[in-house]
């Protein structure tokens, strides 16, 4: 070998093992015949003890037909494959023990296979490269809570709730399970806010939303539907069930007054409850269901409940 090939092998090593980002070769046995220092920073795996071993042996998780079918298209048709984090989170199971704080356990990794042609241009080798873009996926994850979380309270807001119940209208449709919903304000609202002012009336609100928040399931989708108003939905819950839980927090908001500093203030809520029939056409029929029915609590005297046949 001459001094420029060592010179030029000596680079690519130095290369390889300096980027950021993983990369492993494989023969068409799945063989290992590289991992890189990226690979044993992550892995906790040195390249002594991986290289020669069969890849699908050391993680089972690669044993499957996604990852077999691209490792052949690469190897028969010299194909580049593109592995993407939103269809697979992760290739190889490397902990992400920087982001354990997060509930994320693993390493969100895009990843791409392209094979590796010798000098008669057959293909016997492919490289993995993986890319960790758990910060990218944790930065979109953030974008998504903004965008579906009312910023006053830390409940979803009114347009997620509206997509939600749009998918849970689908899903009653399919398996014909019960549906309910749960509309509510606060009685008496603009005297809290012209009485004590909008910062008191901002903690008033948090107040009611953490006390509904901690009477509802966590597969309840519950929501500030716009200014003293909240809206939840009850998936898999028949209206006997809805208006016991809605009973349940105007008795518990009624029962407990709210105290700052020198006032002690009385809060009551009204309510209207409605469950989704074959009548209704759409999603929105049941929101105005429960809507009239709020209208009709409302009208009979406030802090009561009322449920819409």
């Amino acid at each position: 070998m001459s001094n420029d090939s060592i010179l030029s092998l000596t680079f690519s090593n130095q290369i390889i093992n300096t980027i950021n980002c993983g990369i492993v070769v494989i023969d068409r046995e799945y063989t290992v015949y590289y991992w890189n220092h990226w690979m044993e920073i992550y892995s906790h795996k040195n390249s002594s003890d991986i290289i020669g071993k069969n890849l699908l042996e050391v993680y089972s998780n690669l044993n499957n037909h996604q990852f077999i079918r691209s490792c052949k298209s690469t190897f028969s048709f010299g194909n580049f494959i593109f592995i993407s984090q939103k269809l697979h989170k992760y290739l190889i199971p490397l902990k992400a023990f920087q982001y354990s704080n997060l509930n994320i356990d693993y390493m969100q990794q895009s990843c791409a296979l392209f094979p590796l042609r010798d000098e008669n241009n057959i293909i016997n080798y492919i490289c993995i490269a993986i890319y960790d873009v758990t910060e990218i996926v944790m930065y979109q994850m953030k974008l998504l809570d903004l965008a579906r979380t009312d910023m006053l309270t830390g409940i979803f807001n009114r347009r997620y709730l509206e997509e939600r119940l749009n998918e849970e209208w689908e899903r009653h449709k399919r398996h014909n399970r019960p549906l309910s919903l749960v509309i509510f304000d606060i009685d008496n609202f603009k005297k809290i806010n012209d009485t004590f002012g909008h910062y008191i009336g901002d903690i008033v609100i948090k107040s009611v939303a953490e006390t509904a928040k901690n009477i509802l399931r966590d597969i309840d989708i519950f929501a500030r539907y716009g200014g003293e108003e909240f809206c939840c939905i009850l998936p898999d819950t028949n209206k006997t069930a809805a208006l016991y839980v809605a009973e349940r927090i105007r008795n518990v908001i009624e029962n407990n007054n709210l105290k700052l500093n020198k006032h002690n203030i009385k809060l009551t809520i009204s309510a209207g409850v409605a469950q989704m029939n074959s009548s209704m056409n759409r999603s929105e029929d049941l929101i105005r269901l429960a809507d009239n029915a709020l209208y009709m609590a409302k009208r009979a005297g406030k802090n009561r409940v009322i449920l819409e046949i």
